[in-house]
């Protein structure tokens, strides 16, 4: 996934966000709240099933099953506007949960390093 930083209006207030691949299959997405410096909230764990890299997977199933065991969709500005809109204002880190709330993350060592530099220096369109 491309590491454009993109802009958002949500509730009177303008945001920075980008979304960064974890690994495989798992985005993690960064929400800058301008004009802060640093990461307001970072939501890790979000799935998307890249079509790029589970082409045999996707070939060789069933097309009635492709929506029951793939992610498809990509985390698009409507999806990064309900998660701000259920971020509290304090910000942190979150994953998202099976009900469509978002849930404390606790970061572990296999958390990739946030980019804490303020992403304004890359174009925001």
């Amino acid at each position: 996934m491309k590491k454009k930083v993109r802009k958002i209006m949500v509730g009177g207030q303008s945001y920075l966000w980008r979304a960064v691949t974890e690994s495989p299959g798992i985005l993690q997405l960064r929400i800058w709240r301008m004009p802060e410096t640093t990461p307001w909230a970072i939501v890790h764990e979000i799935r998307f099933d890249d079509p790029f890299y589970f082409f045999p997977e996707l070939i060789s199933c069933e097309p009635g099953q492709i929506r029951d065991r793939f992610q498809l969709n990509p985390v698009t500005p409507g999806i990064v506007a309900k998660f701000i809109q259920r971020i509290p204002d304090a910000g942190g880190n979150f994953h998202p949960a099976g009900d469509g709330q978002l849930m404390p993350h606790v970061p572990t060592k296999h958390d990739r390093d946030i980019n804490t530099t303020h992403p304004n220096h890359l174009d925001p369109s």
